[in-house]
């Protein structure tokens, strides 16, 4: 598979979208928001009790791009589709946000900013700077891509 000889044939980790992609142990780049190495974080998510916060069985993060945000490679998908997670108020919910691995990273090596293409603005609110007090107008993003439901990929 492309994402293998990519791990252990040019970088263990640490390159790439985000904040960088994740190695492989042993001594492979480990993100912070994963908590462990790829294999630790992977076992972690499909252990998790309740449903709607398990990782789909055959999804390997890629990288973070913080706040609880990950995208991976779907190892069960015909091309390695890059999926990525949103987290709402009572699930995790997935977005495939490229056809396949090697699109999104030829994208990435082409300049493409990679999360700001995951998105679409869709208004603006004011809100109050924590560390400045002083307000701010945001943007009310709304994630583009093809919604997933993983049906049977969860036990």
């Amino acid at each position: 598979m492309f994402y293998r000889r990519l791990l252990t044939e040019v970088a263990n980790g640490g390159f790439g979208p985000g904040f960088g992609m994740v190695g492989i142990p042993p001594g492979g780049h480990v993100e912070d928001d994963l908590s462990g190495d790829l294999r630790e974080f992977y076992l972690a998510g499909r252990a998790q009790p309740e449903l709607e916060w398990r990782t789909p069985c055959g999804l390997l993060a890629l990288c973070s791009w913080g706040c609880g945000v990950l995208s991976y490679v779907d190892c069960f998908s015909e091309r390695a589709a890059v999926v990525t997670n949103e987290v709402s108020e009572n699930r995790i919910e997935f977005t495939e946000t490229s056809p396949s691995l090697a699109d999104w990273l030829g994208a990435w090596l082409s300049g493409v900013d990679l999360n700001a293409a995951m998105h679409r603005v869709v208004g603006h609110r004011e809100v109050i700077n924590p560390f400045t007090k002083q307000p701010i107008t945001v943007p009310i993003l709304e994630r583009l891509g093809r919604r997933l439901e993983f049906n049977g990929r969860w036990s």
